[in-house]
């Protein structure tokens, strides 16, 4: 008990340092698996609420069939083209996801990450040449036969076009022949478009994480 305490006052301290403005009112948050039950415990005797979000994990194997994607005449799969179109990656997530939370400067991040691939950033492009939706890729670097396709998201006027359908088997298909045999990928409880995208490409849900919030 003596060091939950010596924790929780260490990261309330770092918290204050980095929002002195007294007018603020910030919160301590903490996540962990729905079952872990003692860190549950933990949180609670520290003080921390359980918020209604939660995060969601979903797996699926790629030994079941995966089908081919299907696109709107006109419509095609690529790679990004790099660092070049990192304006334009922005702006499409931002869109996707109504947020501006996805900056250039962390995108940049993501692309300059040692386990980044750029073939393996996959854009849906409509007809016209617009960026329509996203998918991005990666395998486990701890585990190359584990895969990752998260985040994906579709432009609000391309959406109901099946394009997030067709990245997802696209990425299912790219992951496997790199010798994945287990794809995953993360999302809220809220997100509830993102839920059914996974679904309907085979995946199910393997675990929940909670999150809790303690006002400092």
């Amino acid at each position: 008990t003596e060091l939950e305490q010596e924790i929780l006052a260490w990261g309330i301290n770092l918290l204050v340092q980095r929002n002195p403005n007294p007018m603020e009112r910030p919160t301590l948050d903490a996540s962990c698996l729905a079952s872990n039950i003692e860190r549950v415990a933990v949180l609670g005797r520290l003080g921390f609420e359980q918020q209604e979000i939660r995060s969601q994990h979903f797996a699926r194997s790629l030994a079941e069939p995966i089908p081919p994607p299907r696109l709107p005449q006109g419509y095609f799969i690529r790679a990004t083209v790099g660092e070049a179109e990192v304006e334009a990656l922005v702006a499409l997530h931002q869109a996707a996801f109504e947020s501006d939370q996805m900056t250039t400067e962390y995108r940049l991040a993501m692309m300059r990450a040692p386990a980044y691939a750029p073939d393996m950033d996959w854009l849906a492009i409509s007809p016209t040449g617009n960026l329509a939706a996203f998918c991005v890729g990666s395998l486990d670097e701890n585990d190359p036969t584990c895969g990752r396709l998260d985040p994906v998201g579709t432009h609000p006027q391309y959406r109901q076009l099946g394009l997030g359908t067709a990245l997802m088997n696209h990425g299912l298909a790219e992951l496997k022949r790199r010798g994945a045999r287990k794809a995953l990928f993360g999302t809220s409880s809220e997100n509830n478009a993102m839920r059914s995208l996974g679904e309907r490409v085979g995946f199910k849900l393997e675990s929940e994480s909670l999150w809790f919030a303690r006002e400092i």
